[in-house]
């Protein structure tokens, strides 16, 4: 703990963030390091998920947006996700409460993010 602490300052532990599908990676980060912001990767989007993250308390929980069949579920975690491929999509995404989203394709939702109306 003591090592990790001098590797990773608390002011770098607070801009960093540490992303991983290992649920006991996520949860060894957390105890070693109270400061790292931690995101959990799902594997994938169900009630057995839902319930590990719940435990895991993970900061973020990211997400391919082909996995999520219903409603985002509500935590104490922001929501990222992936796979992103047009303004519409994205839209939907941020009207659903999602901070964070991932795309292959910025330049395009860039220049097209205000010729697109929900």
């Amino acid at each position: 703990r003591e090592r990790a602490r001098a590797v990773l300052g608390d002011l770098w532990q607070r801009q960093l963030l540490l992303i991983s599908y290992e649920k006991s990676l996520i949860a060894e980060a957390s105890r070693v390091l109270p400061a790292l912001n931690c995101g959990w990767v799902l594997k994938n989007y169900d009630q057995k998920s839902l319930q590990e993250a719940k435990e895991l308390r993970p900061e973020i929980l990211i997400c391919n947006v082909k996995k999520i069949d219903g409603p985002l579920w509500l935590g104490p975690w922001q929501w990222f996700v992936y796979d992103v491929v047009d303004v519409h999509q994205a839209k939907h995404w941020q009207a659903q409460g999602v901070q964070w989203l991932e795309s292959w394709d910025v330049k395009y939702l860039m220049d097209n993010w205000r010729l697109h109306e929900l």
